[in-house]
């Protein structure tokens, strides 16, 4: 078989009243192999009036395709989360799929080629914290289909910003207090001897 898929026999090898078998043997990465036989009549064809000697039969792999599912939960209750947005950046880099949960915080992208994908979740609902992961997920033939389960935590009270001009304050405060409290003991230390 050529590389641009043609099959070459010499007509003196082939007989027109029989019917003759194509098997594929070997299929190309990322195609469904061709189940059975494909009978070739080729009397069929010979007996035809524009017969050029060439016999063509249209024979097609399947592409496989893959599956990214995701399903999103909370904690701690375990519960799907609904609404939470999720962008797939396809094996090109630029190509971008954004979808959101729905209300059992399920999300399935199909029809996928093999390649490197990236996840990320991008936005989440009040009251939760955004996990900015950007998971790489890998897809073909030993793993057509994916699936992720992400649990995502309630945001805890926002805490107040440390190192700012005002925390200062309060620090040098501090350290003036310690140090007047130890020369004032010091100081009392000395008047009791």
């Amino acid at each position: 078989m050529t590389a641009d898929g043609w099959l070459s026999f010499s007509y003196a090898q082939i007989d027109d009243s029989k019917t003759y078998y194509l098997r594929e043997t070997s299929t190309p990465p990322g195609y469904r192999p061709i189940r059975g036989d494909i009978p070739v009549r080729v009397g069929d064809y010979t007996s035809q009036p524009d017969f050029n000697g060439r016999i063509i039969v249209p024979v097609e792999n399947k592409l496989i395709l893959g599956q990214v599912s995701l399903s999103k939960y909370n904690l701690p209750s375990q519960e799907g989360m609904a609404g939470v947005e999720f962008t797939l950046t396809y094996p090109d880099g630029t190509t971008k799929s954004v979808q959101h949960t729905d209300e059992y915080g399920y999300i399935v992208w199909s029809n996928l080629l093999f390649g490197t994908y990236t996840l990320q979740e991008t936005a989440t609902i009040p009251g939760f914290r955004l996990d900015p992961t950007i998971h790489t997920i890998v897809i073909d033939a030993d793993n057509p289909h994916i699936y992720i389960v992400k649990y995502n935590h309630q945001r805890a009270e926002d805490l107040p910003d440390t190192g700012t001009l005002g925390a200062l304050g309060y620090l040098l405060g501090g350290i003036t207090l310690l140090a007047a409290g130890f020369w004032f003991s010091k100081r009392w230390a000395k008047k009791e001897l």
